[in-house]
Order: structure tokens, then sequence, then C-alpha cells
């Protein structure tokens, strides 16, 4: 079980950020868990794992099937509840826990969330510990039971955290709300006061004032001569103070989770509700990021152990690129595309593969280049002079073989014509018997036709 603490002092974040140090989680995430409380900061915490989770989401994996089967179990074994909060978690605190657990009607193991509350850090063992009614269970990432996200690094994840900032913010404001509370019982309402008149008897004074006190709506009074009837309302403004100590922390607490003002400001395009609005862009590609490498290390590795498969080799990335960047960089890949036309068109030699290099766009590798078909002439089965300069081919191969460059500019790894050079098989014995295989070019052979005499 775990258990909600809802009153919070600025002495209690100073302790919790102490105990966290010692490797005890146990208030700094009671303090995350009662931010989660506060509107402005569920709020703007749900855009930004809400949100994430919501975009697009692309699996990769050299073998289509894997990516494709992957791809159908993927909502099964991480469910979306369960990915955001151990994404807040990681978060707020920079450390997230979960378990794989088999339900008797899944096929497949599915990740549960743990409350951090319950973890421990032993500095002497470098390993973090869960507490449960069966005592200290050591946590072994990827074993294929425990998942734990660190999106804050390995060393002190939780002093990357925002918990500590929201956290002041929380108490601040929460102090701050009582008191204005308190101050608007007892300012807020008009003090009733009736003037009796000089040498009125205690009867008639307090018959008046009983009046007073049962002062209801639409009250009508009628008094005697010498007598008033007045209201008193504070003019003071002390619960500014208050509603400015509230303002300013959602203020700064909106900046800790978004990294930036426009979800309290606004501003242009704001009114559309994109996250790309909301959160700062870096944040989202930083977070997606993170989880989708724990995800692919803990949660892939396990399911394709279960299937058969490598489970490493998958890609998981959530398409985090603005559409705007995305028509963007669009534009800009065809007029980079419609340059090197034009340069080629002029005459110039323009190395396509780097332009598409620069620009992010996929190319696949050429197939290795052949021969043309020879000429047999005569009675020796000879090549015929293929087109290229010695000179050339010659000095290309010295400079591959310098660099140990196993594949030309054509994609080939063996032989390629147009480049004129083919690759020449050797290798090295070791001090240890092995043998290590060389990276040789040669010009190919420029072979000509025997005369044949008359």
């Amino acid at each position: 079980m775990t258990f909600s603490r809802s009153e919070w002092l600025l002495a209690d974040l100073d302790e919790a950020v102490k105990a966290a140090d010692t490797g005890n989680m146990l208030q700094a995430s009671q303090l995350a868990a009662a931010c989660r409380r506060d509107g402005v900061i569920s709020g703007v915490l749900s855009t930004r794992t809400k949100g994430l989770l919501s975009l697009p989401r692309s699996i990769t994996a050299p073998d289509p099937e894997v990516a494709k089967r992957f791809a159908a179990d993927f909502d099964a074994m991480f469910p979306m509840a369960e990915l955001e909060q151990i994404l807040g978690d990681g978060i707020l605190l920079c450390i997230g826990v979960g378990e794989f657990v088999q339900p008797a009607w899944s096929r497949l193991p599915v990740l549960r969330r743990l409350d951090p509350e319950r973890l421990s850090y032993r500095w002497n063992e470098d390993r973090w510990y869960y507490s449960s009614t069966q005592g200290l269970l050591p946590i072994t990432p990827g074993d294929g039971r425990w998942f734990l996200f660190l999106p804050g690094g390995h060393v002190t994840p939780w002093k990357n955290g925002i918990w500590a900032a929201l956290g002041r913010c929380f108490i601040a404001k929460q102090a701050a709300f009582f008191m204005r509370e308190n101050y608007s019982s007892k300012l807020a309402n008009a003090a009733r006061v009736v003037t009796s008149p000089l040498g009125a008897n205690a009867e008639d004074r307090q018959a008046h004032l009983d009046q007073v006190v049962d002062w209801g709506i639409n009250a009508a009074f009628e008094l005697p001569p010498g007598y008033d009837l007045k209201l008193i309302e504070a003019n003071g403004r002390g619960y500014e103070v208050f509603s400015d100590i509230m303002e300013k922390s959602d203020r700064e607490a909106v900046i800790c989770l978004s990294g930036q003002t426009v979800t309290l400001d606004g501003g242009a395009g704001f009114q559309n509700g994109a996250i790309f609005q909301s959160i700062r862009n870096d944040l989202i590609q930083s977070d997606a990021i993170g989880l989708a490498s724990h995800i692919i290390e803990q949660g892939a590795f396990l399911w394709g152990h279960l299937n058969g498969a490598d489970g490493l080799q998958i890609g998981l990335r959530w398409e985090t690129t603005p559409p705007k960047d995305r028509n963007m960089e669009a534009t800009a890949t065809v007029q980079a595309a419609n340059a090197a036309k034009a340069w080629q068109d002029a005459g110039v030699d323009v190395d396509v593969d780097e332009l598409a290099r620069r620009y992010g766009v996929p190319i696949r590798a050429a197939a290795p280049a052949v021969l043309p078909p020879v000429t047999i002439s005569g009675g020796d089965a000879v090549e015929t002079a293929v087109d290229f300069e010695d000179a050339a081919a010659n000095q290309l191969a010295e400079k591959m073989t310098e660099h140990g460059v196993e594949r030309c500019q054509h994609g080939a790894n063996n032989r390629c014509p147009r480049c004129g050079i083919e690759r020449v098989r050797d290798f090295d014995v070791m001090p240890d018997g092995t043998h290590q295989w060389r990276v040789i070019w040669r010009a190919i052979p420029q072979l000509t036709e025997p005369e044949v005499p008359s």
C-alpha cells in the first residue's frame, strides 16, 4: 500500500531533498504525488505525457514481419495508461519503475507501473531496490520482470528531476490559498454596526443588537430617533499578496513542465491547441527518445525472447517533428534536388549522395557493379579494354587501400568498372595464430588483344 500526504511545509521539502541524497525516495515521491493533485501542474503534465503518447508511432526492424508483429502487440504489452504514469514519474523524479506481470488471459506479459515511493538506492552496491511485502527486492532492469526508467541518467537521477522546484511552488501556493481563504472568511463580510443614542437603556440597545445579529436577506429596519445602522467594510488589500503568490507559483510550475510561458500567456497559433505550441519541442523529443530506448532495451528485448526474434534490432520512435517543420524540410529537400539538377545540367559534377545525406534523404546502396560482356578474339580469350584512365584508377586504389575503405563510391565491395578498381583477397597472420583479412584495392588490369601473326 501507498499513503498520500496532504500537509507540506518548506521544512519538509528540505528533509525530502536530504533523504533523496541518501537513496530514500519516499518523501520525494510523496511530494511529487502531492504536486499531481494541483490543477495547473496536473493539467500541464498530462499535456506533456498524453500529448507525446498520442503522437504517431513508427516501429521498424530488419525483418518487416517482426516489426509488424511487435506493432500489433505494443498496446497490449505497454498500455498507454501505464506508460503515461511511468513517463510522468520520469519527468518529475527522473525515476520511474514498473514490472511485467503475466495475466492469465494474455499470451504476453503486461507492463504495470509501481509507485516510486518504495524505491531505494544503495550506494555501496550501486543498485536499486523495491520495498514489498516480501522485503527488499533487488531490481535488475531487462531481466524480464523489472522495468526501470532513468531519463535523468544513472548517477543521482533524482537531482535532475523537477520535483523539488515544483514542490516549492506547490507548498507556497497551498499556504497562500489557505491564508487567502482565512482572510476572506474574516474580512470579506462587512461588519454590521448599530449606534444607540445617548441615554438609551440596556434593554433597547440589546433589542436592536439582536435585530442586527438576525440580519437576513432583504432585511428592513425601523429605528427610533437617535439610532443609526451602517456597514463597515475592510478597505485593506492584504488578499492581493496571497493571490500574487499563487499566480507566481503557477507560472513557475508551468515553466518547469513546459519550458515556456505560452500555456499561461497564449500567443500566435496557441489557439490550435497542439502539443507543439504547449510544450517546448526539445522537451518532447527528449521524452520520446528516452522512453523509446528504455522500451527497446527492457521491453522489446523481452518480447523478442518470447517470440523468437531479436528485440534489440527493433526501432521505435514517436514522430516529434512539428508538421510545420516537416513541411519546411520537404520544401528544402525539393529545392536542393532542383539545384543539383541545374548544376548537373550546367556540367558540374555534383555529389548527389552527399547532398542526400545532408538533407536526410534515405538512399539504397547500389548493387555491386559487374563488367560488361567481353569479346573473344583469336586463339586466347582476353578481356577488352575498359573505358577508364590507368593513372586515376591506380591513385584511387592506393588511397582506398591506405584508409581501409571497403566500398567504392558506387557501393561495390568487389569490383567496379566505373571506378576501374577491383579488390584483392589477402590476409595477415596474427601472433596468436589467427588471421585477419586485409583491404587491398588495385586498378583493373588493362588487357588488349594480342597481335595475330599474318
